[in-house]
């Protein structure tokens, strides 16, 4: 529903002349939100119950391995990569 709202609203610009590269703005936002349904199926895969005798993983857990995994990738990939480029 967010992404369809987010085409909806970003489907003026598509008419505009004077925008340049709003497909590729609007296909980015839309990537985004296919991410982040991802992330949000995958917490939810991972902190379900399989079985009556087993406990799902606990919220507190889940957070911090994205907290830790999402800094992690910040300062080995995407910092580097970004202090690479030019301008």
């Amino acid at each position: 529903m967010n992404a369809t709202s987010v085409c909806i609203v970003s489907a003026a610009a598509l008419f505009d002349p004077a925008q340049q590269d709003v497909l590729l703005g609007i296909s980015f936002i839309n990537f985004g939100c296919f991410i982040m349904a991802c992330q949000l199926t995958l917490e939810e895969y991972v902190m379900r119950d399989s079985d009556e005798d087993e406990e799902g993983t606990p919220p507190l857990v889940v957070v911090g391995m994205e907290g830790f995994w999402g800094s992690f990738i910040m300062m080995t990939v995407i910092y580097p990569i970004t202090y690479m480029m030019p301008g």
